[in-house]
This record gives structure tokens, C-alpha cells and sequence, in this order.
């Protein structure tokens, strides 16, 4: 889901019927879905989360988060609650110690070496690791096959 901004209030309007009018002032709410935790979540437990139409005023201008992948608690949720990217956080595709291969590709040529992850990490991400070759430390996006792509392409 992307993030909202808050949009909330009323918008003046002015009907004119002949030489009759009318001032009206309508409330405006904006409606979205957003991931809600299903049960109570202690810090660190996976959620389970199911989607739910609330006004977007439920946000209170944090980020929503993508129901689709996983998650785990940063902080005690309730049953029902709106889960934001600061009540949440990604649970790792792959952990810190997973050996890895390290790849560059530079149009045709591409350079392997075995390496190891320095952190958690989710496909598609940046995630740090250690050119086990080169004793380098370097950052790279880490792809489900469990390479880490450096620079290029």
C-alpha cells in the first residue's frame, strides 16, 4: 500500500437554484485499506494481518506497510490496530552468517566470489556483506538465488 497524507475537514460550497442559495460546508473523509493485526502481537512476533477499510485518518500520517510480505512487530500491538511501518518491520529473507556469492557484472564479464551476510536481509534490498575473496566489506542488493549483486549491471 503507499503512504497517505491525511486529508480531513470540510470544503465550503455554494448551490444556486435560480435566485435562491445555498452555503453548505459537507465533511470530507477519505477511505483506505489498510493492514490491521488480527490478534495481540508481543515485540518480535510475526503478525498476521488482514485488510480492513478505515478512514485514512487511522494512518495519523505514518506509513503504511505492504500486507502481502511478512512482518514482525516492533512494539505490543493490539487486535484490530492499524499497522504502520514504525509498528512493524520486514522479517528477513535471508540472516546474518548466510554465506552468499558476491557478483559484478560489467556488460558482458561477471565476477563471482563466495561471501557472507554482516546483517539480516530481504530480496531486493541493500543489505551489507563481506567479499570473503577480498576481505572487503561492500553493500549490494540481495537476490532470492542468495547472490548479492554489487554495482553494475
Amino acid at each position: 500500500l503507499p503512504s497517505y497524507t491525511i486529508h480531513s475537514g470540510s470544503v465550503p460550497l455554494t448551490l444556486r437554484l435560480g435566485e435562491a442559495s445555498w452555503s453548505i460546508r459537507p465533511q470530507v473523509a477519505f477511505w483506505a485499506a489498510l493492514p490491521v493485526a488480527v490478534g495481540e502481537a508481543k515485540p518480535g512476533e510475526a503478525l498476521v494481518l488482514r485488510v480492513e477499510r478505515l478512514r485514512e485518518s487511522e494512518l495519523r500520517g505514518a506509513e503504511s506497510i505492504d500486507p502481502a510480505l511478512t512482518w514482525r512487530a516492533t512494539g505490543t500491538l493490539r487486535a484490530g490496530q492499524v499497522v504502520t511501518a514504525g509498528r512493524a518491520e520486514r522479517i528477513p529473507d535471508a540472516a546474518i552468517g548466510r554465506d552468499v556469492t558476491v557478483v559484478v557484472r560489467r556488460g558482458a564479464v561477471e565476477l563471482r566470489a563466495p561471501g557472507r551476510l554482516l546483517a539480516d536481509g530481504v530480496y531486493g534490498e541493500s543489505v551489507a556483506v563481506l567479499n570473503l575473496a577480498t576481505k572487503a566489506q561492500q553493500h549490494g542488493t540481495l537476490l532470492p538465488d542468495g547472490t548479492v549483486l554489487l554495482g553494475g549491471t
